[in-house]
């Protein structure tokens, strides 16, 4: 899971219990700090912010397989039989806009 917050907007943060230093984090683009979390528990981990403004959060996230869509159906049958996921396989990406 990625998780990418303006900079300006995060004044601390805590992930499961542990301090992270803020200025530490990976910078991308438009002055945006990404927090990658590797391997989440089903049953989640607690993110904790203190903030300075209300400025919306990215959750983004990948998914295995291409789901039930049409258009994915229609890929997999367009895919010859002797052709098969490379690398990572078959992904989605599930993105969710947080207004704090």
């Amino acid at each position: 899971m990625i998780v990418v917050v303006p900079a300006d907007a995060l004044a601390a943060l805590q992930l499961g219990g542990r301090t992270l230093d803020v200025a530490s984090l990976q910078r991308g683009p438009n002055n945006r700090v990404m927090l990658r979390i590797q391997g989440p528990p089903v049953a989640g981990v607690e993110l904790v912010a203190e903030l300075r403004s209300d400025a919306p959060w990215l959750l983004a996230d990948l998914l295995p397989g291409l789901g039930e869509s049409p258009p994915s159906a229609t890929l997999l049958s367009q895919r010859p039989v002797d052709r098969v996921p490379y690398q990572t396989g078959d992904l989605r990406i599930a993105l969710r806009s947080i207004q704090p």
